[in-house]
């Protein structure tokens, strides 16, 4: 049966660290674990970043609305993972989503002044964090670099990739179809035609006012053709 050592030494952020090294660097600092039932709030877009999050069981439900509320993501993140490390420093320091459980959920959670005691005093620590941050900052700019300003199947793939995170699942953009082609800039027939063609080759789904992501690895090799 797994200790609850097991289960921190599985966390990307605690990998290569020797066991014997990480019970005397966990006996110097607090851990808070809490347990949440399905739909309940865990933190809301625009609250202060002052934790790290690791979720040890279950999946949450993340949502980002953008600034006209006409246009929200979902994506589900599954367990053994942190939760938007990149905005626990920084000029922006609030969470960019509000995160529910999707079912029952068990999370561990370091505050921001013990986390910088771990990057000062754990330098596996401190390299994994730095790991992580640094391969969505070059997995963002290789999504940039992939762009190109008059394909709308590139453009729509890369809005979807860039707000969601690595190991996200059942990703579904609810819109209506004139809203999401104004934030386009195009003419709704054209998102319509894009649509479509992305359906057909069976990438998304769509019903009204909502498209499911099917394929997320197709939708990388759009960027990349």
């Amino acid at each position: 049966m797994k200790t609850i050592y097991d289960v921190i030494l599985s966390l990307p952020m605690f990998q290569g660290i020797e066991r014997l090294k990480l019970v005397n660097v966990l006996e110097k600092i607090n851990l808070h674990f809490e347990k949440y039932h399905k739909d309940e709030l865990i933190t809301r877009k625009g609250e202060e970043c002052t934790r790290l999050i690791f979720l040890l069981k279950g999946s949450v439900v993340c949502e980002t609305v953008d600034k006209s509320g006409k246009l929200s993501i979902y994506e589900k993140i599954k367990k053994q993972t942190v939760l938007y490390p990149s905005f626990l420093f920084g000029k922006e320091t609030r969470y960019p989503v509000t995160i529910k459980a999707s079912e029952a959920v068990s999370t561990m959670s370091i505050d921001k002044s013990q986390v910088f005691f771990l990057l000062q005093s754990e330098p596996l620590f401190l390299l994994n964090f730095l790991n992580i941050i640094s391969n969505k900052t070059q997995s963002l700019l290789d999504k940039i670099l992939s762009l190109s300003g008059t394909d709308l199947k590139k453009n729509l793939a890369f809005f979807i990739l860039s707000f969601t995170e690595k190991g996200s699942f059942d990703i579904c953009i609810k819109s209506s179809q004139q809203d999401l082609a104004d934030f386009f800039g195009v003419a709704r027939p054209s998102l319509l035609k894009t649509i479509n063609e992305l359906r057909g080759a069976g990438i998304i789904e769509y019903k009204r006012k909502e498209i499911t992501v099917l394929d997320i690895l197709k939708l990388h090799d759009i960027l990349h053709t």
